[in-house]
């Protein structure tokens, strides 16, 4: 329900700041999503915090904060934080080839992160991102599985059908 809320407050706040600048966007009117994985049980997120306050007034940027959990244990528990946040994050450092995660980590569109708190480097990806086309931004992951089922029967392989389907996409 958390998680609904800050990025429906985001959205809100986006769609009211592209209404005040109209047409700023470079990359055909698609903001950048910008996701801030922190915790207040973290001292060097406060400045990256900041940040993220900041660019949630660009029309070009939806800005997302998400309160992890696993600093918790160290003494003092995050109120904000939600497992499904560090789990959002955990998929990330999957997805993005990471050997660890960490506060205050910024994912850009999915795609590039950075440390939050080095505002220069977190700006330059979010413009890299807007230099791209729609096409180079959009991805649609596919997996396919192939088996190998060949009927003594009826001589023919299910793999075959399906490398056929596959050929066709």
């Amino acid at each position: 329900m958390a998680l609904f809320v800050a990025a429906a407050a985001s959205l809100i706040n986006w769609q009211g700041a592209g209404a005040a600048n109209a047409g700023s966007t470079r990359s055909g009117g698609h903001p950048v999503v910008v996701e801030l994985f922190t915790s207040q049980g973290c001292y060097s997120c406060p400045p990256a915090d900041r940040f993220i306050g900041e660019l949630k007034g660009r029309a070009d940027v939806i800005a997302l904060a998400f309160h992890i959990d696993y600093w918790d244990y160290i003494g003092w528990k995050d109120p904000f934080a939600i497992p499904a946040h560090t789990a959002r994050q955990r998929s990330y450092g999957k997805t993005l080839g990471l050997w660890s995660i960490y506060t205050p980590q910024m994912v850009i569109d999915g795609r590039l992160e950075g440390v939050g708190s080095r505002t220069s480097e977190i700006s330059e990806k979010i413009d890299q991102v807007n230099a791209m086309s729609l096409a180079e931004r959009v991805s649609i992951p596919v997996s396919v599985t192939l088996s190998t089922t060949i009927g003594r029967n009826r001589g023919w392989s299910s793999a075959q059908g399906r490398r056929d389907l596959v050929d066709r996409l």
